[in-house]
């Protein structure tokens, strides 16, 4: 005999029936109905240790297993718990959910190829992405999505991330990144071209040219681009083009030039009665302007002009001579540089 498709194992013999019927225990009766019941009894049923396994589908009557740990393999039930409470981790092959897929907890780790028809979201934790993806759907994540290659990864939907993306690279993208999601909106670039901002559409570049050549504005409504630099003045005492300047050009900025201002001369002394060497710079309080008169002696005279800045000895030293003899003052032409 055996089990009888209900649950209920029943015996060979009955050793209460075989007294009322006076039926000796022999060795071959009790060996028939143990050999039974090792073989069609114990032998049907799942052991503990992992030996005794199914060999067809097991109803659970709507009892369930409790205290599993989490699946990691491809061919383990999921625990409630990895859906939310831990971390949602698939670890081999490949993930595949024909409708929408849903970690409300715990994040999501998938090391493995996954396949989601449908919305596939992470409300709470990391979402983490080592194999190719693909979403026919939205895919939406509230924490960290981690992703370490994503060349295969197929989103036909909306990607949507409220936290931050880490990890390798992006590639095989369907077009450029355009400038509003931080990018140039250009596939490749000249190298060493200059990119220029176009506000929302992709960057242009002012290609290099030839060696010496300048980036030029070309006004407001136009890109600027290298050009060959202007040569010499091009604008002078309201000329302008190629301007070359003359004796009188010069004459006309120096009549422009204030008393005591920056490129100014003057004939002064030195305050300190020392002699102050040619090419020597001092400070304009050391000097005095010089009123130089020849009448019946040879005299240096201050004219009162307080000076101020920075100026330099053009032509001293110059040592003054009254009625044949030298004096300690020396005086010169000096050119305010500050």
């Amino acid at each position: 005999m055996s089990w009888n498709g209900s649950g209920t194992f029943v015996r060979l013999y009955s050793w209460i029936a075989d007294k009322a019927a006076s039926i000796n225990i022999t060795a071959s009766r009790m060996d028939a109905d143990t050999n039974d019941i090792v073989a069609n009894g114990l032998g049907n049923c799942i052991t503990r240790d992992g030996q005794g396994q199914p060999t067809a589908n097991l109803p659970m009557a709507g009892f369930r297993h409790t205290g599993a740990s989490p699946a990691v393999g491809s061919g383990d039930y999921m625990t409630l718990g990895q859906f939310t409470g831990g971390t949602f981790a698939i670890s081999a092959t490949t993930l595949t959910a024909s409708t929408s897929l849903t970690v409300t907890a715990g994040g999501a780790a998938i090391t493995g190829n996954s396949s989601v028809n449908g919305t596939f979201t992470v409300s709470t934790g990391v979402a983490s992405f080592t194999a190719n993806a693909t979403v026919t759907g939205t895919l939406g994540v509230s924490g960290a999505a981690t992703f370490g290659s994503i060349a295969g990864t197929t989103l036909t939907g909306t990607t949507t991330n409220s936290g931050t993306i880490n990890g390798g690279s992006v590639t095989n993208l369907a077009s450029p990144l355009g400038v509003a999601s931080g990018g140039s909106g250009r596939a490749t670039n000249t190298n060493h071209a200059v990119l220029i901002g176009q506000g929302t559409g992709a960057f242009n570049a002012a290609a290099p040219s030839t060696a010496g050549w300048v980036l030029t504005d070309n006004g407001a409504s136009a890109d600027p681009s290298f050009q060959a630099p202007a040569s010499g003045v091009t604008t002078f005492n309201t000329r302008t083009g190629a301007v070359s300047l003359t004796t009188a050009d010069v004459g006309t900025a120096m009549a422009g030039i204030a008393v005591g201002a920056v490129g100014s001369m003057i004939l002064a002394g030195s305050r300190s009665l020392s002699t102050i060497a040619k090419g020597a710079t001092v400070a304009g309080s050391s000097l005095y302007g010089a009123i130089l008169s020849n009448g019946a002696a040879l005299t240096l005279t201050d004219d009162g002009v307080a000076l101020s800045g920075t100026w330099r000895n053009m032509g001293g030293p110059v040592v003054a001579f009254v009625n044949g003899c030298p004096i300690t003052e020396g005086f010169g032409h000096f050119l305010r540089t500050v």
